[in-house]
């Protein structure tokens, strides 16, 4: 197949597939397979994860005989943290060099974004530590920030998206090519809405996404690298900057749940 995507969607694929893929339902009503390894590195197949992080990013890429993280700081770091300055609202800048003018710029930073996306503005208790203000968008938080410009309002898949492209720009001229499709993972606890908002993100930042939930992504490569047993049991604890995910999965016939 030419489309690396594919391989999510074929039953035969080499990725962990959800048994029903139109579910909305918590990772414990969800069923993953297990597949066998087989390489994919091949030049036709651009595998693309991203992880969009409550406080930084990264994201990898298939090469000829590996997987690669990539550097998308503009210092060379894979770990970008997850802050946007919007000085210039038409120059937003990302990451490390944002961290380092804060004091300078507060009123013009977000960060925390994905802490307000897809919430209503009304359920939202403010951090001391956010140097911006909540904005009440249509019932739904967003932010109110000052650019040399003039006053913005911003929606958090706004903000994404922003940081989506510049992962999308470090990306392609790391793998000399144009992309579009990619694996963004989420929250377990991620709601529809809060994962439609996260596509909605994606494609303003041109990326075709599928989304994939955090400890199922951290499972593919514990599987991946270690050897399993049928019927044991593996407890997952995912500590991420924005969000705690504790799963128990089950690993029978091949399968795990």
């Amino acid at each position: 197949m030419s489309n690396w995507m594919s391989l999510f969607r074929n039953p035969e694929s080499t990725l962990f597939i959800p048994s029903d893929p139109q579910s909305t339902s918590t990772l414990s009503l969800t069923t993953y397979n297990i597949p066998p390894k087989v390489e994919i590195f091949k030049k036709n197949i651009n595998a693309i994860g991203i992880d969009l992080g409550t406080s930084r990013c990264c994201v990898a890429v298939s090469r000829t005989h590996s997987f690669e993280t990539v550097g998308i700081e503009n210092n060379g770091d894979r770990l970008m943290p997850s802050y946007i300055s919007f000085i210039d609202k038409d120059v937003p800048q990302c990451g490390q060099i944002v961290v380092e003018q804060l004091k300078y710029a507060a009123k013009s930073t977000i960060f925390d974004s994905k802490r307000l996306i897809g919430k209503e503005f009304e359920y939202i208790d403010p951090d001391p530590a956010w140097p911006f203000e909540l904005a009440n968008i249509d019932g739904m938080a967003g932010f109110q920030i000052q650019s040399k410009n003039g006053p913005m309002l911003l929606t958090p898949e706004e903000v994404s998206a922003v940081l989506l492209k510049h992962i999308k720009k470090e990306v392609e001229k790391f793998q000399g090519k144009i992309l579009s499709k990619a694996v963004i993972t989420i929250p377990a606890a991620f709601t529809e809405s809060q994962k439609q908002i996260t596509i909605k993100a994606a494609k303003m930042a041109e990326w075709s996404p599928r989304l994939l939930p955090e400890p199922i992504a951290a499972v593919f490569a514990y599987f991946n690298n270690h050897e399993y047993e049928e019927n044991s049991t593996l407890l997952l604890f995912d500590l991420g900057g924005g969000t705690l995910d504790i799963c128990l999965f089950l690993n029978k016939y091949l399968m795990f749940l």
